[in-house]
């Protein structure tokens, strides 16, 4: 099932998905959706609209299961966009985005998440963006949507996990009617709906096991995207411009530094990580990476060893 095939990359993900042989429910809020349908079935494919919102996805989940009597897939594109700085963004605009992106988004995936239960197998592609990642000037309301859906589909994909369903999320660029301002000239040319269509088709793909991830993509290109945590505690880094009493930072007892005899050889070390160190640095313990900047690397039973440094 896709979800706002009318146009724009929804359209484009319905011929290409026909093309590799997939049976199709389309939806849209426009008539534009029976014509996508039609030249689907004249080029030999199989696709069936259904002219509903994406708030109330009764209807095309019930023909879906009447004429084909499961859902394997189901895309979710369909939105709208109400861009206002956020000082002159009024409630209704909010709300209304915040409604059709993300209560749409919950909407479908709730309809059909018992059928695909049932059968304990399905994939969910979500629709997100960089605004929802980077967050944009002017979009609030679309970037909380679309931060908003990356939540819903990480969930989803671990709720999933124990009964088979796959939920992922794909952050397009593309030009379509919704972005066509937002694009210059000259990137216009290389960001065409068609060069999506292979990273949803391989996420959608039965063969697939990948679940809870954002695969940005646009031009040919395509990329996973994750959060990272920083290497260091960031308390430490706020100490030099935090003035004010911290009671984490002040309740943590001092470092304790490591006692280096001043004569006399090390000890003949036992472990082979020891040995390791004592051949690199002609230390027996290793120093915290955190302090000692590393040169060079290799691998001693399992530990990363960092000139003189080491870790997991």
């Amino acid at each position: 099932m896709v979800v706002g095939a009318s146009r724009g990359l929804g359209r484009q993900y319905a011929a290409d998905l026909a093309r590799a042989g997939a049976r199709l429910v389309l939806t849209g809020r426009g008539n534009e959706v029976a014509a996508v349908a039609e030249t689907i079935r004249q080029e030999g494919g199989s696709a069936l609209a259904v002219r509903c919102d994406i708030r109330n996805p009764a209807p095309f989940v019930d023909a879906a299961l009447k004429e084909y009597g499961a859902i394997d897939g189901l895309v979710v594109n369909a939105g709208l966009v109400r861009d206002r700085s956020f000082a002159k963004m009024s409630a209704g605009e909010w709300s209304e985005v915040i409604d059709v992106h993300l209560g749409g988004s919950f909407a479908c995936a709730k309809a059909v998440w018992a059928p695909m239960t049932a059968r304990g197998r399905g994939s969910i592609i979500f629709t997100t963006s960089g605004a929802g990642m980077h967050g944009a000037f002017g979009q609030a309301n679309y970037a909380a949507a679309k931060g908003g859906i990356i939540g819903l589909m990480k969930t989803l994909a671990i709720e999933g996990e124990r009964v088979g369903i796959r939920a992922n999320a794909i952050a397009p660029m593309a030009l379509t009617e919704m972005t066509d301002g937002v694009f210059s000239d000259r990137m216009k040319h290389g960001l065409l709906p068609e060069q999506i269509s292979p990273f949803l088709l391989a996420l959608l793909d039965p063969g697939s096991t990948r679940t809870g991830e954002i695969v940005e993509c646009g031009g040919g290109w395509g990329a996973q995207m994750r959060w990272q945590r920083s290497a260091d505690n960031v308390q430490d880094g706020l100490n030099g411009v935090c003035e004010s009493p911290c009671p984490q930072r002040d309740a943590r007892p001092p470092r304790r530094r490591q006692h280096r005899p001043a004569l006399g050889p090390p000890a003949r070390p036992r472990s082979q990580i020891a040995r390791a160190c004592l051949r690199r640095t002609g230390r027996t313990r290793p120093r915290c990476h955190l302090h000692a900047p590393a040169r060079s690397e290799r691998r001693v039973a399992g530990h990363l060893i960092r000139c003189g440094t080491a870790s997991r």
